[in-house]
């Protein structure tokens, strides 16, 4: 393995799911995400990552789910990522074009 990917390891040892909380506590006022509606800071998309996961566990998902995200890749899509990672939920891909029985909506 490559020195310096390695000491980037040893430097930030945190799961992805703890890394956003990490650069919003050290760099709160600084641009995380911009997309062609705006841009948002560490500390306002941790926010929006702990709104997003509170009512996503209210819908009773529990740990370990795989979640369909058929989303643009927008800032709605990394709050919707980091939200369903921090709650131990699997995010995986949809094809915003699929139609048919391939998958089964949650209720």
């Amino acid at each position: 393995m490559n020195s310096s990917f390695e000491s980037l390891i040893e430097q930030y040892p945190l799961p992805i799911a703890e890394q956003l909380r990490h650069w919003a506590a050290r760099y709160a006022s600084r641009i995380a995400v911009v997309d062609a509606k705006g841009s948002l800071t560490y500390s306002a998309l941790d926010a929006q990552v702990d709104e997003l996961a509170a009512g996503l566990s209210s819908l009773g998902l529990r740990s370990g789910e795989h979640v369909i995200v058929q989303l643009p890749n927008d800032n709605a899509f990394v709050t919707l990522l980091f939200a369903l990672l921090r709650l131990g939920r699997y995010p995986r891909a949809g094809d915003a074009l699929a139609t048919g029985s391939g998958y089964r909506r949650a209720d």
